[in-house]
């Protein structure tokens, strides 16, 4: 009895520690896939005004420091162009300190000629069509677009959690054997 007594309070005090690494409105972990949809507009230069919508997606890598992810893969598309892979520049990063996507990356085929270096922020609210975005083109500035998009994060489970449950049933079964032992 005492072992499951034991086991139930380290859970208690590990839980705690799992949530606290976490931002307030999204639950992250290392592998976790965000899945984007939204419309942008441009907004500079020859096309100003133009619409359309988009579709991508990018992936959280290991934590960079306390507050910051690394994001191990970017993809973006619409109507016009099928997904595209970026090519991240370092730093790229998920902060979880105001939940935005911020860094540079290269695609040699996304929106128009592509090639062009695009600097991304995106702030994450709610998943509602609420977040917003800005995709500034470096090099061609009147191709730069911003816009709203909703997203889904895919639910894989957490490392420490799967642990958690591990550590609850083998002590249980310890328990249990010790009780008939």
């Amino acid at each position: 009895m005492r072992i499951t007594q034991f086991l139930l309070a380290a859970g208690l005090l590990l839980f705690p520690a799992v949530e606290r690494a976490h931002a307030d409105s999204l639950v992250l972990f290392d592998g976790a896939q965000f899945e984007l949809t939204g419309s942008w507009i441009v907004t500079a230069g020859t096309h100003l005004g133009e619409t359309g919508t988009f579709i991508g997606g990018f992936t959280l890598g290991s934590l960079a420091t306390a507050t910051t992810w690394n994001v191990t893969g970017l993809v973006a598309g619409g109507i016009d162009t099928g997904l595209a892979t970026f090519s991240l520049s370092p730093g790229f990063v998920f902060d979880a300190t105001n939940d935005s996507l911020v860094g540079t990356g290269t695609s040699p085929t996304f929106l128009g000629g592509g090639g062009d270096t695009r600097q991304v922020v995106a702030h994450f609210l709610d998943s509602q069509t609420t977040n917003t975005f800005n995709n500034n083109d470096l090099t061609d500035p009147t191709n730069s677009r911003s816009g709203t998009f909703n997203y889904v994060v895919t639910a894989v489970p957490e490392p420490a959690s799967l642990l958690l449950l591990g550590l609850g049933l083998g002590g249980l079964g310890g328990a249990r054997r010790w009780r008939n032992g």
